[in-house]
């Protein structure tokens, strides 16, 4: 029986160490990937910027093509 206990105690404290191990190793790929993350977001934002602006310019490119042909109400 003491072995069995033996066994669990060691597993136990195996298994803990692992446990850590990985917390550690999931904050590190964190510290490394957020530069890379930062980038990404902010070339995305330009991104969206940039698809912003010229949908702004196509709809201000319809505007005055409307108000060119508008010759005003019939009667």
């Amino acid at each position: 029986m003491a072995d069995d206990v033996w066994s669990y105690a060691t597993g136990e404290r195996s298994a803990e160490r692992a446990r850590l191990g990985l917390e550690q190793a999931g904050a590190e790929f964190e510290r490394a990937a957020n530069p890379v993350v930062e980038r990404l977001n902010a070339i995305e934002a330009h991104r969206q910027q940039a698809r912003a602006a010229q949908h702004q310019k196509a709809l201000e490119l319809e505007r005055l093509q409307r108000q060119r042909t508008y010759d005003g109400p019939s009667l």
